[in-house]
């Protein structure tokens, strides 16, 4: 299972979620597109349903990276 930010933009899960929503497609094809598991569609679903406009599933990390960027020019 690849992560979903690097499969799909913003808008074509929006999309997934809005035909989902709207009846015009079932749970399972809508996880099958996303390939997602049942648990992390009903997640997306629900940041959707709170905020369909502003709602993004771009990756940002939270914890630095291991090395300090001195330490990475000096491996350089």
């Amino acid at each position: 299972m690849s992560q979903l930010h690097k499969k799909f933009g913003d808008e074509q899960v929006k999309a997934i979620l809005r035909n989902y929503q709207e009846g015009q497609m079932t749970r399972q094809h809508a996880q099958e597109l996303l390939g997602i598991g049942k648990s992390r569609f009903f997640v997306l679903l629900q940041q959707y349903r709170t905020s369909p406009t502003s709602m993004s599933i771009e990756y940002h990390r939270k914890a630095p990276g291991r090395i300090s960027s001195e330490a990475d020019q000096l491996v350089r």
